[in-house]
């Protein structure tokens, strides 16, 4: 049944595998097999961004009930005071959690939606939400620089746009709120059936002070501060597929704590901020390194949307790092913002490449840029 349909929500349904319809078809066989006997009714199995990333045979799918995806829908609509009288732009693919959270937002609704072009284009899509006086819509933040670079001013209909998928550049959210996008940053997964943490509806179209954690999530962290959430929207099961390998099941459940692997730390007023990835820090040194950060310790000259980090292994080092980008960036300009950095934190090299690898949403694949880097170490220009 099409998770388009009233009736799909509404209604007792077959288990439902959602996989994006340009994978590779035997892939696509290969997943569909291995989890076979293991699909439930009124569940959704989803795979997780950045799954064919690091191992083109190694796979996670998450097993989401839906009415866990329908109270996570519930109190994202809470949020933002939606009704029927708003309209969604379908702008995220429904095989990703982004697309199918916003059918469910509006089934509880009745808000209308309308599809998205399949292929982007910034004045496209700012023209299809003007014409249709749109009120709604998620973005990623590869988008929203393509919308600032354009110069586009935010339609007058839109009343809130939410940001996930990564956190775009300051930069690129000053120019955001300067043409008056009423941007509202996001923290969620896949895991939990979206939304984490929101930006306040009140700070729509003003830089974020912070995310408020949602009403059904309990939050706390973990020593070496990663993020660990406790919610009925949690996902039921992971199934950790290697294709030709056996098939690792785990179970979670709304009592079970699920530890990710974001970092972040609760404000004085309660807000949530997010410091990077666990797996974007390395040692140098002997000195723990977040990529994320030396990423925006650059944004003043390099948008992050368009560039990123990496670190390359080192004998004596440990590590180094190096800056891959895409865009025609002045060596000069770097080795100035370098110098301002600590020196175990401060890049080694630059590499240039005519495009980086990217997901659908449009988010780098770093973990296949790093490949590309090791392969092409020698384009890159070591200072």
């Amino acid at each position: 049944m099409n998770p388009e349909s009233t009736e799909f929500w509404s209604q007792d349904t077959e288990g439902l595998i959602l996989l994006n319809p340009k994978l590779d078809r035997a892939i696509k066989e290969g997943v569909c097999k291995e989890l076979g006997g293991h699909v439930r009714e009124n569940h959704i199995y989803l795979m997780t961004s950045g799954s064919t990333e690091t191992n083109k045979s190694r796979f996670k799918v998450v097993e989401l009930a839906k009415d866990s995806i329908l109270l996570s829908a519930g109190e994202v609509n809470s949020h933002i005071a939606s009704d029927s009288s708003d309209k969604w732009l379908l702008s995220l693919p429904t095989y990703h959690v982004g697309g199918l959270s916003i059918l469910a937002r509006c089934y509880l609704s009745r808000a209308n939606y309308f599809q998205s072009a399949e292929k982007w284009d910034p004045r496209d899509f700012a023209d299809q939400v003007e014409s249709q006086k749109l009120t709604l819509c998620s973005l990623v933040p590869t988008q929203l620089f393509d919308l600032v670079e354009a110069k586009i001013e935010a339609p007058d209909s839109l009343r809130a746009v939410f940001l996930g998928g990564g956190r775009a550049s300051e930069g690129v959210r000053k120019r955001a709120v300067a043409l008056n996008w009423p941007i509202l940053e996001t923290y969620g997964m896949t895991e939990l059936g979206s939304q984490v943490a929101t930006a306040p509806i009140l700070q729509a179209g003003s830089l974020s002070q912070g995310l408020a954690v949602l009403p059904h999530v309990d939050l706390k962290f973990s020593k070496d501060q990663k993020i660990v959430l406790r919610s009925k929207s949690l996902m039921s099961r992971i199934f950790h597929i290697e294709i030709g390998s056996d098939l690792r099941i785990e179970d979670y459940g709304s009592g079970t704590w699920y530890e990710t692997e974001d970092r972040g730390f609760l404000t004085k007023d309660s807000y949530l901020k997010i410091i990077g990835r666990d797996h974007r820090q390395v040692k140098i040194l002997g000195e723990l390194v977040n990529l994320d950060q030396v990423e925006s310790h650059f944004s003043s000259i390099v948008s992050t949307e368009k560039t990123a980090v990496l670190a390359l292994d080192d004998e004596r080092r440990g590590s180094v790092l190096i800056l891959v980008t895409e865009v025609d960036l002045k060596k000069e300009d770097l080795l100035t913002e370098n110098k301002k950095l600590a020196g175990f934190q401060r890049l080694a090299g630059l590499l240039r490449l005519q495009v980086l690898p990217r997901t659908a949403l449009g988010k780098i694949k770093k973990a296949e840029l790093e490949d590309i880097a090791k392969d092409q170490v020698g384009h890159i220009e070591f200072f």
